[in-house]
């Protein structure tokens, strides 16, 4: 005669779905209950991003496939990450009087004021050291216009060269790739010669390129004297053993005399 105990059916070890596989099967299936919308923490995330800082886009597999998760990251980004991570490494074990990395804070230095990360840094945010105008009083509903760039009639970069080369007060641009020529002529035209204040933050991974241009023109930092140039990140994230990368800045938009804003991208 057997007993209840063995009548009982043998419990599954294996792991139930994870949060997105979960989720993604509920929006697949008409006739699945949707469960309520869920904010917090997926552990299987980060037990997953972790192993691709730690180990490489293998192990990340793996940890996917053993948490029941699926890919949460495109292959663009799986590629950033490793990449940059290992960047991060290996500039760490050149020690910290390199010379690579003493070129690169010359060429750097050479057309900008510095790097500021808000979240890492113990230094005072750096001052509008050109001045910032005082904010107009508004009143009523703001305006908004959308622009396409095959409207041949509203060219966009030509919409971005006007509104430049009409300031009188202010010029905050803020981009991730900065090469065109164009609008680099028009704000050194504005900060030169009409004295406007110009403040540019660019993507820090990106700075190169703009560093690059300005050597092939033969721009040197007494040309931008009345323009201040900076760098930043996205948010870092780091693992628990100290292993990290940090995100882009990947916005592009321009302020003009703190009246006008425009965003977006003409490419």
């Amino acid at each position: 005669m057997q007993s209840s105990e063995s009548l009982r059916p043998a419990q599954s070890a294996r792991k139930p779905l994870g949060k997105l596989s979960s989720r993604l099967e509920e929006v697949k299936n008409p006739w699945r209950q949707v469960s309520s919308l869920e904010l917090s923490h997926n552990e299987a995330a980060r037990l997953a991003t972790d192993a691709l800082l730690e180990q490489g886009e293998h192990e990340y597999r793996r940890v996917l496939t053993e948490e029941r998760e699926v890919s949460f990251l495109s292959r663009q980004e799986v590629q950033y990450i490793t990449r940059y991570s290992a960047a991060a490494a290996s500039k760490s074990s050149c020690g910290p009087d390199s010379s690579n990395d003493r070129d690169f804070e010359e060429d750097v230095s050479e057309l900008t004021s510095g790097t500021y990360f808000p979240m890492m840094s113990d230094e005072e945010p750096p001052m509008l050291e050109l001045g910032w105008p005082e904010n107009p009083n508004r009143f009523g509903p703001s305006e908004t216009q959308i622009y396409f760039q095959r409207d041949k009639s509203h060219n966009v970069k030509d919409l971005i060269r006007s509104l430049i080369n009409q300031a009188k007060k202010v010029i905050a641009l803020v981009m991730d790739v900065f090469t065109d020529v164009d609008l680099l002529c028009d704000l050194m035209q504005a900060s030169n010669k009409r004295r406007v204040p110009v403040y540019i933050l660019l993507d820090e991974k990106n700075i190169d390129s703009f560093t690059d241009m300005c050597t092939a023109l033969d721009i040197q930092s007494s040309h931008m004297s009345n323009m201040r140039i900076r760098t930043t990140c996205g948010d870092t994230y780091c693992t628990k053993s100290g292993k990290k990368f940090s995100g882009q800045v990947l916005e592009k938009f321009l302020i003009i005399d703190c009246e006008e804003v425009i965003a977006g991208s003409y490419r």
